[in-house]
């Protein structure tokens, strides 16, 4: 798909309630959602990118947000509840993000007894480059 088709497909499925331009743009897959193990999933192309084949950063950090926030919601009564991320702390190994990126997330409770918790959970990515 080229990057014209994708940003007009991305723009077509923001107009409805669901999933973010950036995850439609960049075809985010949600292939498993529970509390304890979820998993979401990318196929990078030259629309995420760095000119080195990398994935671009942002793009990792979205994809982990991603895998942050599904476990915390799968835990969650209602789909209707408002998430945003309030902290999110990264650890890279050096390891070149090149290929298919796959994020496992996993809920790990709610702190704070205020109308508003904060749900903490935890990521663990790679990257076709890091299983070899």
């Amino acid at each position: 798909m080229s990057i014209r088709d994708r940003v007009l497909r991305g723009i077509a499925l923001n107009r409805v309630p669901g999933f973010h331009f950036a995850g439609t743009f960049l075809e985010i897959s949600y292939d498993k959602v529970d509390s304890a193990d979820t998993r979401v999933s990318l196929d990078p192309g030259p629309h995420c990118t760095d000119p080195d084949g990398q994935v671009n950063i942002g793009v990792v950090a979205m994809l982990a947000d991603i895998a942050l926030a599904a476990a915390v919601r799968a835990a969650l009564d209602s789909t209707s509840t408002r998430l945003a991320t309030v902290s999110m702390h990264l650890q890279f190994t050096g390891v070149p993000m090149r290929g298919r990126l796959e994020g496992e997330g996993a809920f790990e409770g709610f702190q704070g007894d205020s109308a508003s918790p904060q749900g903490v959970s935890r990521v663990r990515l790679a990257s076709a480059s890091s299983r070899r």
